[in-house]
């Protein structure tokens, strides 16, 4: 009886962790160009794709090397979220944005989250990429109802 009870466990606990890593919906960027240089202000699109699920709301998370560029503005006018439980907060200090977005009936396709626009306020003498990374702690859910 002990091992039909551990069985019954390991395949409950697969399920939920098949859950975890799956992705109903894909976040990138759209900008207009490659390179920017020292001063430059630049407009940045933060775009979700559903993959053909409907999704409700999300939860995102967003770093960027605070010691090059500075969020200048965060526009959420054309965003697929009319929802805003939280404002979306832009932690300059700490390199952060996080945003917590909702829409009624939820949304399926492609379509814009946020406009972030950037200044640089710093470059080094040789040619870098400075990265801007979904953090850890983004969550996308389902018009499903749970």
């Amino acid at each position: 009886m002990r091992k039909v009870k551990l069985k019954i466990f390991l395949i409950f606990a697969s399920w939920f962790l098949w859950i975890n890593f799956t992705s109903a919906a894909t976040l990138y960027w759209e900008k207009s160009q490659e390179e920017y240089v020292l001063g430059d202000i630049f407009l940045v699109r933060l775009k979700i794709d559903t993959q053909g699920e409907r999704i409700n709301a999300a939860q995102i998370g967003i770093s960027f090397p605070k010691e090059n560029l500075e969020v200048i503005d965060l526009f959420k006018e054309n965003s697929i979220f009319s929802l805003w439980p939280k404002e979306p907060q832009v932690l300059k200090d700490e390199g952060k944005i996080f945003l917590v977005g909702g829409v009624p009936r939820g949304f399926a396709g492609q379509g814009n989250v946020v406009t972030v626009a950037f200044k640089v306020i710093s470059a080094s003498s040789k040619l870098e990429k400075v990265k801007v990374e979904f953090s850890g702690d983004c969550l996308v859910l389902l018009n499903d109802g749970l």
